[in-house]
């Protein structure tokens, strides 16, 4: 294979877009297509990246590890390199083996929410607007110059599922205007201001227990962040059944009751007090069993902790 071209190095829904797009804008460049092996993660889009590197009669490379990445760029040589939904630190000695820098792909105005899961973090916190940063990757994390910047509003009924769309949608826009330029060197980048400069840490599906103690509007940021794809926000039905809940509402009005005690029927939903005020939830999950409303699921009177 010719050297030089753009490497590109992504998994996920949101690598699996990018590609498709830079596939699209330059697939005589293309000169090396890697992915990650997360052939057990249910947000896997494996078969996708295969299926795009079939039409460009390219191997898909995969990369078990991060130092992996180190063989492969010197084997490939690029020009460039672009990545996006790639969870790994690349090291600092791997990124200065391309002439032309690395970009990436992070879903937030940086420097806000640099770090692990930033469209998870913003709506937890209740923020009304994130956005999705193209910049250059350094030693640090994601601290590297800025590229280009576009914002992405966050709707008050908007679910993580939603808004992974809105920002991937986003993510192929910067890319379509960029790509071209970091090809051949011609980026113009602005150094981030480390005033404002915040991190979110990795999350596990174990932080996703729910705390009825806190106010109705936090518990359902809470639920609203961890819904589909990822594994959902969770807690227990009097100690012994695993309630998820994947959607609900907040309860318009003022509710007095203990946290975490379930109360009249909503429609299909059940009302469940929180710390202050009550959500009613709507959609969920007992055990794995779906096919029930929520109101049948959890008991009247039951305690959720």
């Amino acid at each position: 294979m010719e050297q030089g071209g753009l490497l590109f190095i992504g998994s996920k829904g949101l690598g699996l877009r990018v590609l498709e797009t830079v596939a699209t804008l330059i697939p005589a460049r293309l000169s090396g297509i890697v992915t990650c092996a997360d052939f057990d993660d249910s947000r896997s889009v494996h078969s996708g990246f295969q299926q795009v590197c079939d039409d460009l009669g390219q191997e898909l490379i995969v990369a078990p590890k991060a130092s992996d990445l180190t063989g492969i760029v010197s084997e490939r040589r690029p020009d460039a390199a672009l990545v996006a939904g790639w969870y790994q630190i690349i090291d600092g000695s791997t990124l200065e083996m391309v002439p032309n820098g690395f970009a990436g792909i992070h879903a937030s105005l940086l420097p806000a929410y640099r770090g692990h899961a930033p469209l998870v973090w913003a709506i937890m916190n209740g923020d009304s607007k994130t956005g999705v940063s193209l910049f250059l990757l350094d030693a640090g994390m994601d601290t590297g110059p800025v590229i280009d910047q576009l914002s992405v509003p966050i709707e008050p009924m908007d679910y993580i599922d939603t808004l992974l769309d809105r920002a991937t949608e986003v993510s192929c826009e910067l890319v379509t205007r960029h790509c071209l330029s970091l090809l051949e060197g011609k980026l113009s980048v602005t150094p981030q201001n480390e005033v404002g400069a915040s991190y979110g840490s990795r999350r596990r599906p174990s932080d996703g227990k729910i705390d009825w103690s806190l106010p109705a509007a936090q518990v359902f940021n809470s639920i609203r962040a961890q819904s589909h794809p990822y594994p959902g926000a969770f807690c227990w039905i009097d100690g012994c059944r695993q309630l998820r809940i994947w959607a609900c509402k907040p309860f318009k009005g003022a509710y007095f009751g203990v946290p975490g005690l379930a109360q009249e029927v909503h429609g299909t939903g059940r009302l469940v007090c929180c710390g202050e005020g009550a959500i009613v939830v709507t959609q969920c999950s007992v055990d794995g069993e779906t096919t029930a409303e929520p109101r049948d699921l959890i008991p009247w009177g039951s305690r959720l902790t």
